[in-house]
């Protein structure tokens, strides 16, 4: 009995050796496999604080950018408001100074216009006899170089304002004198519009002042003071 009872028991012990070797040899797997997977997560640690610590490195270098980006557009838009706070007072010192201009214009057209009269005497020899034309050249170049240089004799109206228009009888006497001042003879003669129209061929409402020249001591010839065209109209026998 004791005999079997030591068989079973050292049976038992057997089956415990077996079974210890059994769970040892698992454990040793699973301790491998766990160190495998401790040093995988270890490196996959050590790969996420690489990723985490140039995260903060480029954290810190956009910050920094930022900063200075930031520092850079108070710059400019302090540069900006001074330039458009320039710009304003200049355009403030225009409009004053267009105001002012305009208020001098203004001023200028709406003051009175002054008149002053200023008489003066001119005393110019004339010869005492008086030549007539020669020839109708001689009183065509005549009037063509010198029409630039004969002083208009301007006659005022009743309202004392002298008129561009209907001036004929100052241009008549105009050169009837500055021919006289150069020894030439050229007179004065009043046409009706009739006596116009025939010989200068346009019509007129009033009577019209003419210059009259003798030509070649016989030749009568008619002239316009305004237009200076030159009309032959008969002659003296």
């Amino acid at each position: 009995m004791r005999k079997l009872t030591y068989g079973l028991l050292a049976a038992l012990i057997v089956c415990l050796g077996w079974v210890a070797s059994f769970i040892i040899f698992n454990l040793k797997d699973d301790l491998s496999l766990a160190e495998d997977r401790y040093e995988q997560q270890s490196k996959l640690l050590q790969v996420q604080d690489g990723m985490l610590i140039d995260l903060a490195q480029t954290k810190d270098a956009l910050i920094f950018e930022n900063t200075e980006l930031a520092a850079n557009l108070a710059e400019l838009e302090q540069e900006h408001y001074q330039s458009y706070q320039d710009m304003s007072s200049r355009l403030k010192e225009y409009d004053a100074l267009f105001v002012d201009l305009s208020d001098r214009l203004t001023a200028e057209i709406n003051k009175e216009p002054e008149v002053k009269v200023i008489e003066k005497v001119v005393t110019k020899e004339i010869p005492q006899e008086l030549e007539d034309w020669g020839s109708a050249e001689e009183l065509k170049t005549f009037l063509r170089e010198h029409k630039e240089e004969v002083p208009i004799i301007g006659i005022a109206g009743e309202d004392g304002i002298v008129q561009i228009d209907g001036q004929c009888v100052g241009l008549t006497m105009s050169w009837r004198n500055y021919a006289a001042e150069h020894g030439k003879n050229l007179e004065l003669a009043i046409l009706t519009p009739e006596e116009y129209e025939y010989w200068f061929s346009r019509d007129i409402d009033l009577n019209h002042a003419v210059l009259l020249a003798l030509v070649e001591k016989y030749k009568i010839y008619y002239i316009d003071p305004q237009t200076l065209k030159i009309i032959y109209s008969g002659y003296v026998p």
